[in-house]
């Protein structure tokens, strides 16, 4: 069977024994894991923990990023230490830690709050599009105008077709105004 691995990790067994047990209290809690399967089992822990921070964040923010991040080891760490709770029936020493941590990724998730010191996914460059309404289609007849509208262009925007002729109209209205003005 193949091993998923991830391409980053955002606690470790060291973190999870300095911030929730020190160093007497976690061979209590794996004393009967074999010590070969011992670091399979931080291995799937470290991982799961990883696993639940990407279920809300990794959407906005980059994995690699969030490495980095002293915010996201920290929620790591407390949800990692949590979940090796539960293995022996203890969940109530970190659950109101646990659910602090769920309530501040939903936010995430949800995008009313940010994790600071982290770039976003989003491109919040402004944009303008101009709108023409295109009686040639049945439905979404409104429809940008991509030569004279700026920013990225979405998915789920109706692009109106392009006229490779379309800047002689202009250039016709121009030469028009020109020599009745006197201008040419």
């Amino acid at each position: 069977m193949a091993v998923e691995t991830l391409t980053s990790v955002y606690t470790t067994q060291a973190e999870i024994e300095r911030i929730a047990y020190g160093e007497d209290g976690v061979p209590l809690i794996v004393d009967d894991i074999t010590p070969g399967e011992e670091s399979t089992f931080w291995v799937e822990l470290t991982e799961d923990a990883t696993d639940f921070i990407n279920e809300f964040a990794s959407l906005r923010y980059d994995p690699v990023d969030m490495a980095d991040s002293r915010w996201v080891r920290s929620r790591s760490t407390w949800v990692g230490a949590y979940f090796l709770s539960q293995r022996r029936g203890n969940p109530a020493l970190f659950v109101n830690r646990f659910d602090e941590i769920t309530d501040e990724l939903q936010r995430v998730a949800e995008g009313k709050i940010i994790i600071p010191r982290l770039p976003t996914r989003e491109n919040f460059t402004p944009a303008m599009s101009n709108i023409v309404v295109n009686d040639y289609f049945n439905v979404h007849k409104l429809r940008v105008h991509p030569s004279i509208s700026t920013g990225g262009g979405g998915k789920n925007q109706d692009i109106a077709p392009i006229y490779p002729w379309e800047w002689l109209s202009i250039a016709y209205l121009f030469i028009t105004y020109s020599l009745t003005n006197g201008f040419l």
